[in-house]
């Protein structure tokens, strides 16, 4: 397989709230997290990683920019790009695929000064959504799963 690299973009600080994974028998996604999204505490200009698992078996990949509220942007495994935006205040996410896909995502921030934070929600369509961000997301699944990975359905997408 060729690694997909996506489109560089704005990306990351999405903070989300409780979820299970379910594995399942893996097919390695060709998505990966962007290593130009820096984290910088406090500025506008910081970017986190966010990760999502739409429907059991869609993968988000992407990040937000900003502090406090902002921006969202990445990409779906099947190739749909979506944006949004996220508030801090009110602890949601709203987005749009260009898939048609859209919802809104409720997040629990864990670490305000790393953005991590773990969120669920629901497409308008019903489907599941959970959702992972922040700067230690690597560390944090590792810790919630036993590996460096992110399942979602046949999805398996390696972090780090």
């Amino acid at each position: 397989m060729t690694k997909r690299t996506p489109a560089v973009r704005p990306f990351y600080p999405v903070v989300i709230a409780a979820a299970t994974v379910i594995f399942v028998q893996p097919v390695l996604a060709q998505m990966s997290l962007d290593p130009a999204c820096i984290y910088q505490e406090g500025s506008q200009a910081s970017c986190t990683h966010a990760v999502a698992c739409i429907g059991g078996d869609t993968l988000f990949v992407g990040g937000t920019v900003g502090w406090d509220e902002g921006v969202l942007t990445g990409d779906l495994s099947n190739g749909a790009s979506c944006t949004g935006i996220w508030n801090n205040a009110n602890q949601l996410v709203n987005f749009t695929c260009d898939d048609g896909q859209t919802g809104i995502v409720r997040y629990t921030l864990f670490d305000g000064s790393t953005g991590t934070a773990i969120g669920a929600g629901e497409t308008i369509a019903g489907r599941p959504i959970e959702a992972w961000s922040g700067q230690n997301i690597v560390d944090f699944v590792e810790r919630e799963t036993g590996r460096v990975t992110l399942q979602c359905g046949v999805e398996e997408l390696l972090l780090g």
